[in-house]
């Protein structure tokens, strides 16, 4: 499987390794896309809102410490 970037992966690459994911494991009668897409944005939500507390605006704007430095 090809290595994944923030660059160069694009919704349509994800939704095309998710799709076959479901697929080899006949999954596609439990997960249609919708649900798929569902889940990405709960992880993508999630971890916006862990980034949030480790990274609060007033300590971590303008600057690319970690948080454990702020």
């Amino acid at each position: 499987m090809t290595k994944l970037n923030d660059t160069s992966t694009t919704v349509a690459e994800l939704k095309t390794r998710v799709l076959a994911f479901a697929r080899e494991r006949d999954w596609e009668q439990f997960h249609a896309p919708k649900n798929l897409s569902m889940a990405l944005a709960a992880a993508i939500e999630a971890k916006m809102a862990a980034n949030a507390k480790k990274y609060p605006v007033e300590k971590a704007k303008g600057r690319s410490a970690k948080y454990t430095e702020l």
